[in-house]
């Protein structure tokens, strides 16, 4: 749990640091009525999404040639979002005669959503914060010993994503896709107010 508020912690303090992490896009939608909005809202759990990915970058990457051995490799790897690839998606719904009551909770949901998708972006930022892997391989040739070097750092990028979705699954799990985002906190996760969406 320390862990988690930890790097929770500086995930929010990073987030604070460089704001344009994520952008924004819009799924636009226009309906019958607000009924139809809210219909759709409670048959599509997943309305608000982060997209993203994790890019490896290889640090101070040797090979050698060992006699009687081969070539050895060995290389440091930093993480980070790869640009341009991380991306909330939130709604931006409209019907006929939409009353100012349902304009402000439709502006609700979607703030409310944002900040769900935000918990996402900051679980993504802890689980690259400060981390680095270092790999050594050993090949028989020097084609062979650069292309292990570049399998293992997939291999390592791909655990590094598996861990990430994990703990994003869990967040979904205890916040309800954001229905109970105040018990985020509870878990070492961010709070907030619940998504939640109704006509009146």
């Amino acid at each position: 749990m320390f862990k988690q508020l930890f790097c929770t912690a500086l995930a929010v303090a990073l987030l604070a640091a460089t704001p344009r992490v994520y952008t924004t896009r819009y799924d636009v939608r226009r309906f019958h009525d607000c009924n139809a909005a809210a219909f759709y809202a409670a048959d599509h759990p997943l309305v608000g999404l982060y997209r993203y990915r994790f890019q490896a970058r290889f640090v101070g990457t040797t090979i050698t040639h060992v006699p009687s051995l081969g070539y050895r490799g060995s290389a440091r790897i930093m993480y980070s979002l790869a640009p341009g690839q991380s991306t909330i998606v939130l709604p931006r719904w409209s019907w006929p005669d939409m009353s100012a009551s349902q304009r402000e909770t439709l502006g609700d949901f979607a703030d409310a959503l944002r900040n769900h998708e935000i918990g996402h972006v900051e679980i993504a930022l802890a689980g690259i914060a400060g981390r680095t892997s270092t790999i050594t391989v050993l090949g028989q040739s020097f084609a062979q010993t650069k292309a292990m070097l570049q399998s293992a750092g997939d291999n390592q990028l791909n655990s590094l994503a598996s861990e990430v979705l994990r703990t994003e699954k869990t967040y979904d799990r205890v916040t309800g896709h954001g229905t109970e985002q105040v018990e985020g906190p509870s878990y070492g996760f961010r709070g907030g107010e619940n998504v939640k969406f109704g006509c009146r």
